[in-house]
């Protein structure tokens, strides 16, 4: 709100190509002020949900695997990040922009803990941005926070 004002921005979008790639952006998952703390866990299941459901739209419309995952966390710099269940601080994240590894799948994945199984390279990418050895999701399986 600005002036008594609602700004409309918009804060998402998702656009597909005719190549079959799907671009998605998604600037609700974190606070846009500056020095906001990072969700981790959130934003790791919300990857892992939104990869999920563009992958299940890829199905449906008949496009066969393998489809290339890329996720990015932009802006993130000077973060610190928290991991609220357990009250742990990690950072402060020294990149810009978290480019996280390309995964590959090879074939549908049947629900969103298998969305996280193939991305584990990623997600682990993003918690050792934070200082963090790697997602704790992993330990005993994954469960989604």
């Amino acid at each position: 709100m600005q002036n008594g004002r609602h700004l409309n921005k918009p804060v998402a979008y998702t656009q597909l190509f005719r190549s079959g790639q799907i671009e998605s952006v998604n600037a609700t998952i974190m606070r846009v002020d500056t020095y906001s703390d990072i969700a981790i866990s959130a934003v790791e299941s919300e990857l892992c949900k939104r990869a999920f459901n563009f992958i299940t739209v890829l199905q449906n419309s008949g496009i066969a695997p393998p489809i290339i995952l890329a996720p990015a966390i932009l802006g993130v710099k000077g973060r610190i990040v928290i991991e609220a269940a357990h009250g742990m601080r990690f950072g402060p994240i020294q990149k810009n922009d978290l480019v996280l590894p390309e995964t590959l799948v090879e074939s549908y994945p049947i629900n969103v803990a298998g969305v996280a199984k193939i991305m584990r390279s990623a997600l682990d990418a993003m918690w050792n941005a934070a200082g963090h050895m790697g997602s704790k999701h992993f330990k005993l399986g994954y469960a989604l926070p």
